[in-house]
């Protein structure tokens, strides 16, 4: 089932809400049971040592997936749930 289905039967993927954490940039969300995290700790260290925190996410059965922005982050998340949700339903064909 695809989104375009789903948007011709007058249904989608409700989006998640997201929760900011104790007033750091970091965001949680549950939906259906699913529980997703973005913030802006993942740490990169370039070959000169230097350390760059980046904005990432990661959700159920996945590894921390690293973006440019929270906001690119959560869109990721998004996608993510909506895929799961979407690869769990099939049309009725009466």
């Amino acid at each position: 089932m695809t989104p375009d289905d789903l948007k011709r039967a007058g249904v989608r993927v409700r989006p998640l809400a997201w929760v900011q954490r104790d007033n750091v940039e970091t965001f949680d969300a549950i939906g259906a049971d699913l529980s997703y995290r973005v913030d802006d700790a993942f740490n990169y260290f370039a070959s000169d040592g230097v350390r760059t925190q980046l904005p990432s996410w990661r959700g159920p059965f996945t590894s921390t997936q690293v973006c440019v922005s929270l906001e690119a982050a959560k869109a990721a998340a998004q996608q993510d749930y909506e895929n799961r949700i979407l690869s769990a339903l099939e049309p009725i064909h009466e």
